[in-house]
């Protein structure tokens, strides 16, 4: 099967979707697959090259780095996206397009689409925004009713990283043409190691939390939810780089709680898993999540988990963690104290964790999922 994925970021840039690209397509190209991806050719890359085994082939792109609220930046531009994504459909069996909010990539699909008659696969990546804001609620809804939803209802075949993303973003789909596929998880990235950082930060009970942050991420109520822990040598690590860093370090410092709490910044992977193999529970109190990755890294090493209840995080933590009310310190405190309170507890649910990480999020076997649903779309063409 020759295979054409669509996406205004690629390798080396780094996000949550340019990661799921570039797991699936590995995977798919050691299937045997033919496997190419059309982006934006960004300051320092190569028109054409190979990475991994996947043919990347980059249009001229005009990437604005800077946008105003409640645009994320940073956005591509590309003029020529939809002649060579046609020109490229003709020579490949089915279109993969993995982001409706960039018109220049969007676009070239349905046009590879319309022009070469190949089926086009979506993937929703990001669900209808909800519950992060009033202005990023109100443009991104916006965007979909007069944008967004007619690419979803071009698509032969749409998949939704939960079913949550599904229910909430593509209700009019008829259900023959949408199913979940849950994101993916390389196992072997993700082991535990050995650590020191307990015995560096001079604490008892680690709690970790990981993401980029921004606001969709609920961080100020995990500042302010530290006040209301009570738990012997206590100390809450956030590991990402985000635009509220600053601050959030300047939350906790007025919250009194700066002495319980690590800022990391970004850092790397090896950084990452030592953080995440000390942790005695993982925290993320999200307003929104699709998906939410992040977790199932932490379940993939055995953490126990306590997550809101916000978007797909009940699909992905299932009966492996403990739930809490979103934007609300005492139901994160709660939990927290649940967790270091009940050793039994822990160990339960990071056995589960790391059960259903293996089962139900193994990159392998996502890949095959996707596989048969693109035979299904081809198959439902002949």
């Amino acid at each position: 099967m020759r295979i054409l994925h669509v996406n205004p970021f690629f390798s080396p840039y780094v996000g949550g979707t340019e990661n799921y690209i570039h797991d699936l397509s590995t995977r798919l190209a050691r299937r045997g697959h033919e496997v190419t991806v059309l982006t934006a050719k960004l300051k320092g890359t190569r028109e054409e090259e190979t990475i991994d085994g996947i043919r990347v082939v980059r249009v001229p792109s005009l990437v604005l780095s800077w946008l105003p609220p409640p645009l994320p930046p940073p956005y591509a531009i590309a003029p020529e996206a939809s002649k060579v994504a046609v020109g490229l459909a003709k020579r490949h069996d089915i279109i993969h397009l993995h982001n409706r909010f960039f018109t220049s990539f969007a676009n070239a699909a349905l046009a590879a689409r319309k022009i070469a008659k190949k089926p086009l696969v979506l993937t929703i990546h990001n669900s209808k925004t909800k519950g992060i804001s009033l202005a990023t609620d109100l443009f991104g809804n916006l965007f979909d009713s007069f944008y967004g939803d007619f690419v979803i209802k071009s698509a032969d075949h749409v998949i939704g990283n939960s079913q949550y993303s599904l229910d909430i973003t593509a209700p009019f789909v008829p259900a023959r043409k949408k199913r979940v596929v849950y994101n993916g998880i390389d196992l072997k990235r993700y082991r535990k190691v050995k650590s020191r950082v307990k015995q560096r930060l001079g604490c008892k009970f680690l709690s970790a939390t990981t993401c980029r942050l921004v606001r969709q991420k609920g961080l100020a109520y995990l500042v302010d939810s530290l006040r209301l822990v009570d738990v012997d040598g206590f100390h809450a690590v956030v590991v990402g780089g985000g635009p509220l860093l600053k601050s959030l370090a300047r939350r906790a410092e007025k919250q009194g709680v700066s002495g319980r709490m690590t800022f990391t910044g970004k850092v790397p992977h090896e950084n990452l898993l030592q953080v995440l193999s000390a942790a005695d529970c993982f925290v993320l109190p999200s307003l929104y999540e699709p998906f939410g990755m992040a977790v199932t890294e932490a379940m993939a090493l055995g953490v126990p988990v306590a997550t809101s209840s916000a978007g797909g995080l009940p699909e992905v933590v299932g009966d492996a963690g403990v739930l809490f009310k979103p934007r609300s310190p005492r139901a994160i405190a709660d939990a927290i104290n649940r967790l270091a309170g009940d050793k039994r507890l822990r160990n339960r649910l990071g056995r589960a964790g790391l059960e259903r990480a293996r089962k139900v999020f193994d990159w392998d076997k996502i890949a095959v999922k996707v596989e048969e649903t693109y035979e299904d779309v081809l198959n439902s063409r002949r």
